[in-house]
């Protein structure tokens, strides 16, 4: 079974280019994914938050507004509203500050994949591992 993956993005409408760019690098890993492997994925991308984006979106993006006046830096509610509107298998969330690097595809299919809940890498800008699993 072909896994399908819902992208979330969290944004405080601070950060409209990084989430631009973060859509982009989605959209395009996909494509190099496959044109490599001859599979196509369903993908979906659905941003939270204050967000106008810089160039006409695909259909795979959603937008859905927030209202941050009822209660500032809301982040759990902004992830559970991603949880309630994806539509595919696996749900990646991401903050705006952050993007995928070419490979992530690939490397999601050849990691075995009978897990419940997973973390990718994380990097800093300087290349450092930052966070990658964090529990309160």
């Amino acid at each position: 079974m072909i896994p399908n993956f819902t992208f979330g993005i969290i944004t405080d409408g601070k950060n409209p280019q990084q989430v631009d760019a973060s859509i982009k690098k989605i959209l395009l890993d996909r494509i190099d994914f496959g044109i490599k492997t001859k599979i196509e994925l369903d993908i979906e991308i659905i941003v939270v938050g204050e967000y106008t984006p810089g160039y006409q979106m695909p259909p795979q993006v959603r937008i859905i507004p927030f209202d941050a006046t009822v209660k500032p830096m809301w982040i759990t509610r902004k992830k559970n509203i991603i949880a309630q509107e994806a539509k595919n298998d696996i749900i990646v969330f991401m903050h705006d500050y952050v993007h995928i690097e070419p490979g992530f595809f690939q490397g999601w299919f050849d990691f075995n994949q009978d897990f419940d809940v997973a973390v990718n890498r994380i990097l800093t800008f300087e290349g450092y591992r930052h966070s990658d699993w964090v529990v309160d």
